[in-house]
């Protein structure tokens, strides 16, 4: 359920931010490329529905709502953040700078826009597996 929301949101957020780009092009008196353009609006929705599953998976193994959400913005902006300067070589196989490459399919050191959603995607499935595993042996066993 919580994928499906995830893939809803990020289709707005993709229509939402075609919009602007058109209308500053528009502005600008710029030619938008609808294929980078839609590239990036596909892979800020699968952005989007993965990182969703990723955070639900964080907080079934947490079960603390608070605690969830301080680890994932602890991580996010400051643990990764350390990380990426200390070790760049590491830095492109981390979830955030994965989901950048999945949404913005630069080529600035970081995965292929393929690759950084296979990262991701691992990433999540890895959450999620141990997501079910600590559920079940706390609340089943």
């Amino acid at each position: 359920v919580a994928g499906i929301a995830g893939l809803v949101i990020g289709m707005v957020m993709a229509v939402a931010t075609v919009g602007v780009g058109l209308a500053w092009c528009t502005a600008k008196d710029v030619t938008m490329d609808w294929s980078v353009a839609s590239r990036s609006a596909l892979g800020i929705v699968a952005w989007q529905a993965l990182f969703t599953v990723l955070g639900v998976a964080l907080g079934a193994m947490l079960r603390s709502q608070a605690v969830a959400v301080t680890t994932a913005v602890v991580w996010f902006f400051i643990a990764e953040t350390a990380l990426a300067q200390l070790m760049s070589t590491v830095a492109r196989w981390l979830p955030a700078n994965a989901a950048s490459a999945l949404g913005y399919a630069s080529s600035d050191g970081l995965l292929s826009q393929t690759g950084g959603g296979l990262v991701l995607l691992g990433w999540t499935l890895a959450a999620a597996l141990g997501a079910v595993v600590l559920t079940r042996r706390r609340d089943l066993a």
